[in-house]
């Protein structure tokens, strides 16, 4: 397996979600704009198949992963949006993305994105497996 294999629809993928785009007191944790994709996103939002990248690798990977929740989703949920995963180069094996929520898309019709976006919050704030540590306000700032 080299995790080019086509994706099963009871596969499990994951995508890293920062702490500056969750809102524990709000009904959806996680924020939309978590799913906007940005100009990076030509091939569509990034996720990653659970049996190639494990959540630890994923959180360790991150830039800073004190900083990331991970939410992990089967294809099946995606693909009941209306949404595809593709095979794609990324940083870490296994790396999918979803065409139908890239930078071009959301430039052409950003109502239609923006509610794909709102939707894929929704589903990720229900399937949250990892938090980061949780910041005490009374600690002092690392210097």
């Amino acid at each position: 397996m080299t995790g080019e294999e086509p994706v099963d629809p009871n596969e499990y993928v994951l995508r890293r979600i920062h702490r500056g785009n969750t809102d524990l007191d709000a009904p959806t944790i996680v924020k939309r704009c978590e799913f906007e994709p940005k100009p990076r996103d030509v091939d569509g939002l990034s996720f990653f198949r659970e049996k190639y990248t494990p959540v630890e690798v994923l959180v360790n990977a991150a830039r800073s992963p004190e900083d990331v929740y991970i939410v992990r989703l089967t294809v099946a949920q995606i693909t009941a949006l209306g949404l595809t995963l593709e095979m794609t180069a990324g940083d870490l094996p296994g790396h999918v993305s979803v065409p139908e929520v890239s930078y071009a898309r959301f430039l052409a019709d950003k109502i239609t994105s923006k509610e794909l976006q709102r939707r894929l919050a929704v589903l990720a704030s229900e399937h949250i497996v990892h938090s980061p540590p949780t910041i005490d306000p009374s600690s002092p700032s690392p210097a």
